[in-house]
């Protein structure tokens, strides 16, 4: 709606990414294993997917054809897979928002990959996961020290969006997520 284009990462460690035939052979492939799977909900209609590889060929004016890009990494830190600084240095976006899974872990290396190749980094602080809380409260910290921006998603969505899907801080909406809570436990 707001003519945002979104990059997406997705972790393969651990699999065997032996290229294919083609480019959607191998996808495909990646993406059949159990546990690689982007979840539906996270992916946009117009998407591309690009594999763990060490190329950085990418089709002229991404961004035109797709609102989302994809790309499938072998580690935590995006940046070991060489397309996604050709992305950026093509891209020309100098702000980027990041959501996601783990705090501690791939939220916090993109934060300060981006960081270092002097963009703006915000980071959505209640739209990120964690595994290990006091890591990722310390790996927030750091990456606000090194200059990123802390913020909830109500400052970016407000809370009228939030109340659609039940997320904001409002007591009819923690009511209403204590008794959904309550019913799918029962």
């Amino acid at each position: 709606m707001r003519n945002v284009r979104i990059i997406s990462t997705c972790s393969v460690a651990g699999t065997d990414i032996t290229v294919g035939n083609s480019d959607e052979d191998h996808i495909r492939r990646i993406i059949s294993i159990v546990g690689t799977q982007k979840i539906s909900y996270t992916l946009n209609e117009k998407h591309k997917s690009f594999q763990a590889d060490d190329r950085t060929d990418l089709p002229r004016d991404l961004f035109r054809q797709y609102t989302q890009a994809i790309l499938w990494k072998r580690k935590i830190d995006p940046f070991v897979e060489p397309r996604l600084d050709r992305l950026l240095a093509e891209f020309r976006a100098n702000e980027f928002v990041l959501i996601g899974a783990t705090a501690e872990g791939a939220v916090v290396a993109t934060a300060l990959g981006l960081l270092a190749r002097r963009n703006n980094v915000t980071v959505v602080i209640d739209a990120v996961g964690t595994h290990d809380k006091a890591a990722a409260e310390y790996a927030l910290r750091m990456t606000e020290a090194k200059g990123a921006k802390l913020i909830r998603a109500s400052e970016v969505l407000g809370n009228s969006s939030l109340r659609q899907v039940m997320a904001c801080d409002c007591d009819r909406c923690r009511k209403r997520l204590h008794a959904s809570i309550r019913l799918n436990t029962e």
